[in-house]
């Protein structure tokens, strides 16, 4: 990591303690693909916010997601995002995009939570990996992910050692 005098100083995305910051989130589940999952990020009483839902296997589905349309400036100065959160033990992914355009590239990194432990990820922006509708696209490349735009967090179904062989399973979760 760089030394302080080298780095710009640190900003924060959201303040969820400003239950305005969970109001700047909106749910984009698996309903956009006939899917039956549904998620919602509400402010809480202690200044945090809470991602709760229920993946569903039916129609196809298996994923909610929140989207916050625009987390702020160019994010070029910086090497990795922070997160600080209260896990279930499953794992999620966060996701930033280039451009504002509501379908497209995401830049993608996972990270898998500890049950009822809060917690610190350091996710360097260079470990972004593009996708689009799941799938590795790895020809768009990593360069874009620095630039500001829209930021999700997405909870998938569940897979068992092998995804391409194993069961989903679906069910609920929360993570604040």
């Amino acid at each position: 990591m760089s030394s302080p005098s080298d780095s710009p100083a640190p900003f924060v995305l959201f303040d969820f303690r400003d239950p305005a910051a969970a109001a700047a989130w909106f749910a984009i589940d698996d309903g956009v693909m006939g899917g039956r999952s549904r998620s919602g990020l509400v402010s809480t009483a202690d200044g945090t916010a809470l991602f709760a839902g229920v993946v569903s296997l039916e129609n196809g589905g298996g994923f909610a997601s929140v989207r916050a349309a625009n987390p702020g400036p160019n994010l070029t100065a910086y090497a990795a995002l922070r997160l600080r959160l209260r896990g279930d033990g499953h794992t999620y992914k966060l996701s930033l995009k280039s451009t504002r355009d509501f379908d497209g590239v995401l830049y993608q990194a996972s990270f898998a939570t500890v049950a009822d432990t809060w917690e610190e990820f350091d996710i360097p922006l260079d470990g972004f990996r593009p996708t689009f509708r799941g799938r590795p696209v790895p020809q768009a490349g990593a360069s874009h992910v620095r630039a500001a735009g829209p930021l999700d967090l997405t909870k998938r179904r569940a897979m068992r050692e092998r995804p391409r062989t194993s069961a989903a399973v679906p069910g609920s979760w929360r993570t604040s």
